[in-house]
């Protein structure tokens, strides 16, 4: 693969991507994304998408949780090609179940960065690429930059935490939406939230143990959720107000499954062990509880954060929602984050919850 440059992916947008529709966007974000990608695609239903696509002989953009079987199968009998869009590890300050509206996205020709099943273009490009001496340096710098700032994928802060008195290990258990994709491909089997916590307190049967819920989970939006009596079968404590990043700053080793809590703390230089097969495990950076053998590259924690942070992701620039690279986006952000807004609407996000899961009762009544 040709080297990496330092400039990341600020010029690329739907004229680049050879996106021709695109299908599954929220209504809610659908002008964000045209910041991103420019005014070229336009939205549609599958079906018209799908046509649309392949008049236009370009790439139907599909977001990511939007992909179905159904579609997939229906795109490759019309002879269209499918980009998977996802949100960007540094996203915005909020939830986007909370309807934030992201600073970075994905685009991905292969498949979702987290889904394991196949190499996605981020696996590919960790694998193989050579990436720049200026741009290493700029990894180098994003990465001071997100420690120093306390920046994380959502950065929603929380409570001061103040580790248990004493000498004994401590752990934290990062625990995922349920239901989500990313759990049921890349969670090597390892779906349940309950089964999870028992392989941690198997792998560190004389730890503190400390469960951190998902954000969603805890804010009652997604799927996932442990009684009080479930979790402290295994956990020592449940934290849900403490700041994720203190958690990981705290503690000695941080457990997931295949949540980003686990890249952010690789860039806070912890131990982290994967229960199943996220996009930054297998490189000889984590401790591996169902290894990926294909992934065979031996990476430095810079190269890790060049691919996924620079390479791989488009950026809006956080005051002026200007495309932009991500080291730019990484600088702004810091500088900038105490006067940003907070831009989630919780309660419209808890409304639209209840509603698919009121939704989804009904259509299971009826059948």
């Amino acid at each position: 693969m040709k080297p990496a440059g330092s400039g990341g992916r600020e010029s690329q947008g739907a004229r680049d991507a050879g996106l021709a529709c695109l299908h599954g966007i929220a209504g809610w974000k659908r002008a964000r994304i045209r910041a991103f990608l420019g005014p070229l695609p336009h939205f549609s239903d599958s079906g018209r998408a799908l046509r649309f696509a392949a008049a236009r002989g370009g790439t139907l953009g599909v977001w990511a949780s939007r992909l179905t079987p159904e579609l997939s199968a229906k795109a490759a009998e019309m002879g269209v090609s499918i980009a998977q869009i996802e949100d960007g590890f540094i996203r915005s300050v909020g939830l986007g179940a909370g309807l934030s509206l992201p600073w970075s996205i994905t685009i991905d020709r292969e498949c979702a960065h987290f889904d394991p099943r196949r190499p996605s273009d981020l696996e590919t490009l960790l694998q193989a690429a050579d990436f720049s001496d200026d741009m290493l340096e700029d990894a180098r710098a994003a990465i001071a930059l997100i420690r120093t700032a306390g920046l994380s994928k959502y950065n929603l802060g929380g409570e001061a935490f103040v580790r248990p008195a004493g000498n004994q290990r401590m752990v934290v258990a990062f625990g995922q939406v349920s239901d989500d994709r990313s759990m049921q491909l890349a969670g090597a089997g390892l779906s349940d939230p309950l089964d999870f916590l028992g392989a941690v307190r198997a792998a560190e049967p004389g730890a503190f143990l400390i469960y951190k819920p998902h954000p969603d989970v805890s804010a009652g939006l997604r799927a996932g959720a442990l009684s009080p009596a479930q979790a402290l079968r295994f956990a020592d404590r449940i934290e849900t107000q403490a700041d994720s990043l203190a958690l990981i700053e705290a503690a000695d080793a941080v457990h997931v499954v295949s949540s980003l809590a686990g890249f952010e703390a690789l860039l806070r230089e912890k131990r982290v062990v994967t229960h199943g097969q996220p996009f930054y495990a297998g490189w000889g950076l984590t401790g591996d509880r169902a290894p990926l053998p294909r992934r065979s590259r031996r990476l430095e924690l810079a190269q890790l954060a060049a691919g996924a942070l620079l390479a791989y992701p488009l950026y809006l620039h956080p005051e002026t929602l200007r495309p932009c690279d991500g080291l730019t986006a990484i600088r702004a952000l810091t500088e900038s984050r105490k006067h940003l807004r907070r831009n989630d609407h919780l309660w419209l996000g808890r409304l639209i919850a209840w509603g698919r899961r009121y939704g989804a009762k009904r259509h299971d009544a009826r059948r």
